[in-house]
């Protein structure tokens, strides 16, 4: 199985949820990410299956679980993967926690959603083990 936490899932930059978070106030910045992807992609054309999980074939994939906050910039590259698993019908759970924001599974000492998040993915990845 598979427990994604932070989604990041291809090179988009035109979604809803960069335009509504993306200028920095949440940390995130959407000019950030465009540098990270630059840096990431170097030579490999954006779209590169192999380089961008949302341009693959999802079909063989294991179990996933998923989570995201609301108040994200790659908030939308998680939902795309949840509906593009369904799509192919690879089994997965897809948590959102409203009112978190990127890269909250972080910060569990300081914010009781995000420890409970964290609770949640564990018991997520032993039920994978389990059924393993």
């Amino acid at each position: 199985g598979a427990a994604l936490f932070f989604g990041c899932y291809w090179s988009r930059l035109d979604t809803p949820s960069h335009a509504r978070f993306g200028d920095g106030t949440w940390h995130l910045r959407t000019e950030q990410m465009a540098w990270f992807w630059r840096h990431y992609l170097g030579r490999t054309p954006p779209g590169d299956p192999l380089a961008e999980p949302l341009h693959a074939d999802l079909t063989r994939l294991p179990p996933v679980f998923l989570n995201v906050g609301t108040i994200d910039p790659l908030a939308d590259d998680t939902h795309e993967l949840a509906r593009r698993l369904a799509q192919v019908g690879v089994p997965f759970d897809l948590e959102v926690h409203p009112g978190l924001v990127p890269a909250f599974m972080r910060m569990t000492a300081r914010c009781r959603a995000a420890d409970a998040a964290m609770d949640d993915a564990a018991a997520a990845i032993r039920a994978m083990i389990a059924e393993a």
